[in-house]
């Protein structure tokens, strides 16, 4: 018996408590509909010395916050204008580096001659099998320096390193 008074004064209880939340959450929502009740301010009758109402316009000319400055143009001498211009055109005009797009290249290995003669390097570009020395040049692509894991190529004027599959 006494587990079952228990359990009813919670639960009286937490009913309680979620009745007062809604409660309150209900009559903020309510509030919604009523008219303002703020303070109005009465602004004077202004009249001038001649009898009429005065009326005045706001000047709403002001600096947006938000905007960005507009930059400012100097109108006080056009070969000023003219010195700008040319130094803008001065920092415009920069010579561009080339892009050169490099063929599909992967080093596979090396082979070493017993006589004595250089070794020879397998390298893969676009898919087809090179077998090159030191200096050789084939499709434009010339070995430079090789080592055991990797070599370096000079494609256009342009050097790369490339290091060996696994």
């Amino acid at each position: 018996m006494k587990k079952k008074g228990q359990i009813a004064i919670l639960l009286t209880l937490v009913l309680a408590i979620w009745g007062y939340i809604g409660f309150k959450i209900f009559s903020n929502l309510s509030d919604f509909g009523e008219p303002d009740t703020s303070p109005t301010y009465n602004l004077p009758n202004l009249k001038s010395a001649d009898g009429k109402k005065e009326i005045y316009q706001l000047d709403l000319n002001y600096k947006d916050p938000f905007l960005k400055p507009k930059s400012k143009q100097n109108n006080a001498s056009p070969a000023g204008n003219q010195i700008k211009k040319a130094k803008i055109e001065k920092k415009i005009v920069k010579p561009k580096k080339k892009i050169i797009q490099w063929p599909a290249i992967n080093f596979k290995g090396s082979v070493e001659n017993k006589n004595g003669e250089p070794p020879l390097y397998i390298v893969e570009i676009n898919r087809v099998n090179y077998f090159y020395k030191l200096h050789d040049v084939f499709q434009e692509l010339k070995l430079i320096k090789a080592a055991a894991d990797s070599i370096q190529l000079e494609f256009l004027e342009e050097e790369k390193r490339v290091f060996k599959i696994k």
